[in-house]
């Protein structure tokens, strides 16, 4: 097994966010919401030679999360959004007790345990953890190295209720979060 070169993953290059889609019998009143990311810190072990060796940890601390920039949304093509009022409100509820609980679980993790190289291609396998429960999930990334710098980008889904609690809910479920998360990742990693 190869040791690998070191690259860190750098947050103001990389892009990391979670969209979660409305549901509910009033959602026209509600809005789709989009969360980065905009502080996190981790790195990726890689060599080209054995990929298969590889090892990513990545530790997104809860307080930073930001819900809904203008720049996020129209990214994702979800360009209607909520005043600055309802963004706080929204950022609010998130780090609530019944949702990411952020006063007890300050921090999401994630850990892989195996890579599977397939050219420009890397199926991952790791350890998700949110709000203190942990759930293996695999996911495909495109991947690329040119030069010190690394590339990996792609997307996969979670529920809430894999972790432990329900999507957030108003006006006795009207109006609600739907349980699917949806992460959309591009990391950038430069060789340490």
């Amino acid at each position: 097994m190869s040791l690998g070169a070191t690259y860190t993953f750098d947050p103001a290059e990389s892009w990391l966010v979670v969209k979660l889609t409305r549901a509910g019998l009033a959602s026209a009143l509600a809005h789709d919401h989009v969360v980065r990311a905009a502080v996190f810190s981790g790195s990726m072990v890689y060599d080209p030679q054995d990929a298969a060796a590889c090892r990513v940890r990545i530790t997104i601390p809860v307080e930073d999360l930001v819900v809904d920039a203008a720049a996020d949304r129209e990214r994702l093509g979800t360009t209607e959004g909520p005043n600055e009022d309802d963004r706080q409100k929204t950022r609010k509820n998130m780090l609530a007790r019944d949702q990411l609980w952020a006063d007890k679980h300050p921090a999401i993790t994630y850990q892989s345990t195996r890579c599977e190289p397939s050219g420009d291609r890397m199926r991952t396998t790791g350890d998700l953890i949110i709000r203190g429960v942990s759930r293996e999930i695999t996911t495909t990334l495109q991947i690329s190295l040119e030069g010190n710098r690394f590339a990996a980008s792609g997307q996969f889904t979670v529920n809430h209720t894999d972790f432990g609690f329900r999507p957030y809910s108003a006006a006795f479920g009207t109006i609600r979060n739907a349980d699917p998360l949806e992460f959309h990742l591009h990391l950038i990693a430069t060789r340490q």
